[in-house]
Protein backbone atom coordinates (compact mmCIF):
# COMPACT_ATOMS: atom_id res chain seq x y z
CA UNK A 1 0.00 0.00 0.00
CA UNK A 2 1.03 3.12 -1.32
CA UNK A 3 0.33 6.73 0.73
CA UNK A 4 0.32 9.57 -1.26
CA UNK A 5 2.03 12.18 0.88
CA UNK A 6 2.15 14.99 -1.67
CA UNK A 7 -0.66 16.90 -0.23
CA UNK A 8 0.03 15.81 3.29
CA UNK A 9 1.01 18.76 5.75
CA UNK A 10 3.58 17.79 7.84
CA UNK A 11 2.73 20.22 10.74
CA UNK A 12 -0.84 19.09 11.03
CA UNK A 13 1.19 15.50 10.77
CA UNK A 14 3.03 16.72 14.07
CA UNK A 15 0.11 17.87 15.84
CA UNK A 16 -2.01 15.02 14.92
CA UNK A 17 0.77 12.75 16.62
CA UNK A 18 1.02 14.63 19.50
CA UNK A 19 -2.85 14.58 20.20
CA UNK A 20 -2.74 10.73 19.41
CA UNK A 21 0.44 9.99 22.14
CA UNK A 22 -1.74 12.14 24.35
CA UNK A 23 -4.86 10.31 24.52
CA UNK A 24 -2.98 6.98 24.45
CA UNK A 25 -0.95 8.09 27.63
CA UNK A 26 -4.56 8.94 29.11
CA UNK A 27 -5.44 5.43 28.87
CA UNK A 28 -2.33 4.16 30.94
CA UNK A 29 -4.27 6.29 33.94
CA UNK A 30 -6.59 3.24 35.30
CA UNK A 31 -3.85 1.25 35.37
CA UNK A 32 -1.80 3.28 37.67
CA UNK A 33 -4.76 5.04 39.56
CA UNK A 34 -3.92 3.49 42.69
CA UNK A 35 -0.31 3.96 43.85
CA UNK A 36 0.57 7.38 41.35
CA UNK A 37 -2.49 9.66 41.55
CA UNK A 38 -1.06 12.54 40.98
CA UNK A 39 0.40 11.63 37.68
CA UNK A 40 -3.17 9.76 36.95
CA UNK A 41 -4.88 13.72 36.95
CA UNK A 42 -2.01 14.41 35.05
CA UNK A 43 -2.45 11.60 32.10
CA UNK A 44 -6.22 12.57 32.80
CA UNK A 45 -5.72 16.05 31.96
CA UNK A 46 -3.28 15.15 29.17
CA UNK A 47 -5.62 12.85 27.31
CA UNK A 48 -7.90 15.31 27.68
CA UNK A 49 -6.23 17.91 26.37
CA UNK A 50 -5.57 15.30 22.74
CA UNK A 51 -9.01 15.03 22.33
CA UNK A 52 -9.65 18.56 22.41
CA UNK A 53 -6.88 18.92 19.53
CA UNK A 54 -8.01 16.22 17.52
CA UNK A 55 -11.67 18.37 17.64
CA UNK A 56 -9.68 21.50 16.57
CA UNK A 57 -7.81 19.64 13.79
CA UNK A 58 -11.15 17.73 12.93
CA UNK A 59 -12.67 21.13 12.44
CA UNK A 60 -10.16 22.98 10.90
CA UNK A 61 -9.44 19.99 8.11
CA UNK A 62 -13.67 19.41 8.06
CA UNK A 63 -13.92 23.55 7.48
CA UNK A 64 -11.46 23.76 4.92
CA UNK A 65 -13.11 21.07 2.97
CA UNK A 66 -17.22 22.60 3.93
CA UNK A 67 -15.67 25.92 2.61
CA UNK A 68 -14.24 24.49 -1.12
CA UNK A 69 -17.84 22.96 -1.17
CA UNK A 70 -20.06 25.84 -0.04
CA UNK A 71 -18.12 29.09 -0.96
CA UNK A 72 -15.78 28.28 -3.58
CA UNK A 73 -17.84 25.47 -5.56
CA UNK A 74 -22.04 25.91 -5.47
CA UNK A 75 -23.23 24.10 -3.32
CA UNK A 76 -25.70 21.48 -4.53
CA UNK A 77 -27.77 18.62 -2.66
CA UNK A 78 -25.19 16.04 -4.61
CA UNK A 79 -22.24 18.12 -3.16
CA UNK A 80 -23.93 17.04 1.04
CA UNK A 81 -24.74 13.51 0.46
CA UNK A 82 -21.16 13.38 -1.37
CA UNK A 83 -19.67 14.65 2.18
CA UNK A 84 -21.57 12.54 3.57
CA UNK A 85 -21.31 9.32 2.26
CA UNK A 86 -17.04 10.02 2.17
CA UNK A 87 -17.23 11.12 5.90
CA UNK A 88 -19.26 8.14 7.05
CA UNK A 89 -17.08 5.71 4.96
CA UNK A 90 -14.44 6.99 6.41
CA UNK A 91 -15.69 6.26 10.00
CA UNK A 92 -18.73 4.34 10.89
CA UNK A 93 -17.23 0.79 9.71
CA UNK A 94 -14.66 1.35 12.28
CA UNK A 95 -16.54 2.43 14.54
CA UNK A 96 -19.28 -0.29 14.16
CA UNK A 97 -16.72 -2.89 13.92
CA UNK A 98 -15.74 -1.54 17.43
CA UNK A 99 -18.88 -1.47 19.09
CA UNK A 100 -19.97 -5.10 17.91
CA UNK A 101 -16.59 -6.44 19.36
CA UNK A 102 -17.68 -4.52 22.53
CA UNK A 103 -21.35 -6.25 22.33
CA UNK A 104 -19.56 -9.47 22.11
CA UNK A 105 -17.11 -8.98 24.89
CA UNK A 106 -20.03 -7.66 27.11
CA UNK A 107 -21.66 -10.64 26.35
CA UNK A 108 -18.88 -13.44 26.75
CA UNK A 109 -17.81 -11.85 30.62
CA UNK A 110 -21.14 -11.10 31.27
CA UNK A 111 -19.92 -8.26 33.31
CA UNK A 112 -22.28 -6.13 34.95
CA UNK A 113 -22.01 -1.80 34.30
CA UNK A 114 -23.51 0.32 36.54
CA UNK A 115 -27.08 1.79 35.00
CA UNK A 116 -26.42 0.20 31.96
CA UNK A 117 -28.85 -2.58 30.56
CA UNK A 118 -27.68 -3.65 27.31
CA UNK A 119 -31.22 -4.98 26.07
CA UNK A 120 -32.29 -1.02 27.18
CA UNK A 121 -29.89 0.69 25.88
CA UNK A 122 -27.03 -0.66 23.59
CA UNK A 123 -29.28 0.52 20.35
CA UNK A 124 -28.47 4.14 21.62
CA UNK A 125 -24.65 3.47 20.61
CA UNK A 126 -25.95 2.36 16.94
CA UNK A 127 -27.85 5.86 15.89
CA UNK A 128 -25.13 7.95 18.28
CA UNK A 129 -27.82 8.47 21.07
CA UNK A 130 -25.99 7.39 23.96
CA UNK A 131 -24.46 10.85 24.74
CA UNK A 132 -28.21 12.66 24.61
CA UNK A 133 -29.45 10.85 28.32
CA UNK A 134 -26.56 11.10 30.57
CA UNK A 135 -23.18 12.48 31.07
CA UNK A 136 -21.34 9.73 32.17
CA UNK A 137 -21.11 6.12 29.61
CA UNK A 138 -20.36 3.34 31.24
CA UNK A 139 -20.31 1.16 27.93
CA UNK A 140 -17.91 2.14 25.47
CA UNK A 141 -16.88 6.00 26.96
CA UNK A 142 -14.21 6.23 24.03
CA UNK A 143 -17.26 6.63 21.49
CA UNK A 144 -18.80 10.03 23.06
CA UNK A 145 -16.44 12.23 21.25
CA UNK A 146 -17.39 10.39 17.45
CA UNK A 147 -20.71 10.69 18.24
CA UNK A 148 -20.79 14.27 18.75
CA UNK A 149 -18.65 14.21 15.36
CA UNK A 150 -21.08 12.58 13.47
CA UNK A 151 -23.72 14.74 14.20
CA UNK A 152 -21.17 17.67 13.23
CA UNK A 153 -21.27 16.02 9.95
CA UNK A 154 -24.97 15.43 9.56
CA UNK A 155 -26.06 18.71 10.83
CA UNK A 156 -22.83 21.23 9.66
CA UNK A 157 -23.77 20.64 5.73
CA UNK A 158 -27.52 20.98 6.20
CA UNK A 159 -27.21 24.17 7.78
CA UNK A 160 -24.49 25.58 5.21
CA UNK A 161 -26.71 24.39 2.53
CA UNK A 162 -29.88 26.40 4.33
CA UNK A 163 -27.48 29.80 4.62
CA UNK A 164 -26.04 28.98 1.17
CA UNK A 165 -29.72 29.25 0.03
CA UNK A 166 -30.85 32.43 1.67
CA UNK A 167 -27.64 34.04 0.97
CA UNK A 168 -27.39 33.43 -3.07
CA UNK A 169 -25.59 36.36 -3.67
CA UNK A 170 -22.94 36.03 -0.87
CA UNK A 171 -21.67 32.89 0.24
CA UNK A 172 -18.91 33.86 2.04
CA UNK A 173 -21.50 36.15 4.40
CA UNK A 174 -24.01 32.56 4.78
CA UNK A 175 -20.48 30.17 5.31
CA UNK A 176 -19.57 32.84 8.36
CA UNK A 177 -23.12 32.92 9.84
CA UNK A 178 -23.75 28.99 9.44
CA UNK A 179 -20.19 28.35 11.32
Amino acid sequence: MRIDTRNRIFGLDVIRFVAISAVIFAHIGPFIKNHFWNLYEMLNRIGFLGVEIFFVLSGFLIGNLLYKRFVIEKPTKKSILHFWVRRWFRTLPNYYLVLLINIVVLAIVKYQLPNFEPARDIWKYFFFAHNLHSEQIVFFPESWSLSIEEYAYLIGPIMLYGAAFFFKNNRKIAFILAT
